[in-house]
């Protein structure tokens, strides 16, 4: 695996739980890995680098940008969109504090 390196909680929480399923960290420089942690990618053609294979797993997500996640309108959102298609059960993950009305 391999985090990047700007984030302490990259740098330790992460690393730290995929040491502990058994994953091996490799250099900031090489791509013989399998998963990678790090910042959302902004620039969409990043999904397309020739380096990617196919069982790589990846922290970002394609159309969502950086600046949505964390973002308390989003996140209120998030969980409506997703108690109205599942009910309330699925969607725990959602602190209750984020569906209250901004003022």
């Amino acid at each position: 695996f391999r985090v990047q390196r700007s984030r302490a909680d990259y740098r330790v929480t992460v690393t730290d739980a995929l040491e502990e399923l058994g994953l091996r960290q490799v250099n900031e420089s090489s791509w013989d890995f399998d998963v990678f942690w790090g910042h959302q990618w902004a620039d969409h053609e990043a999904y397309f680098d020739k380096r990617l294979r196919r069982h790589m797993l990846i922290s970002s997500i394609p159309g969502l940008m950086a600046e949505t996640i964390g973002d308390k309108d989003f996140l209120g959102l998030a969980l409506q969109l997703c108690t109205a298609q599942h009910g309330q059960a699925p969607c725990d993950f959602v602190p209750p504090m984020y569906t209250m009305p901004m003022q």
